[in-house]
């Protein structure tokens, strides 16, 4: 999960809700617990990004969470090709999945 407690005032976030690409808003306000950010109802956990609601699927991330988050699936993808399937609570980071998938082309080759 990402954690947003460097956010600031002003920063960019990307909101991502259920059955739609993520849109970019901004931080409005930062307490102790929670966030908000224009362009979004609801306060946000600063240690998850979830709503504090539990209303819907919104969560907040960063660019670079989505976009390591996207490169982890398509390591997946390559492992599930070369026969090996990751199965549990998915918590191997992606420069931990480069180094399975480096180690199975390795054996291929």
């Amino acid at each position: 999960m990402p954690d947003l407690t460097h956010l600031v005032v002003g920063d960019e976030v990307m909101l991502c809700q259920q059955r739609s690409e993520p849109c970019s808003v901004t931080v409005a306000s930062v307490g102790r617990l929670y966030l908000t950010v224009r362009g979004a109802r609801g306060q946000f956990f600063r240690t998850t990004g979830c709503i504090k609601e539990g209303i819907g699927l919104r969560r907040l991330a960063t660019r670079e969470a989505l976009a390591e988050g996207a490169e982890r699936e398509q390591l997946r993808k390559v492992m599930r090709g070369k026969g090996l399937t990751q199965t549990g609570v998915q918590t191997l980071t992606a420069d931990q999945l480069r180094r399975i998938v480096a180690i199975l082309e390795e054996e291929t080759t």
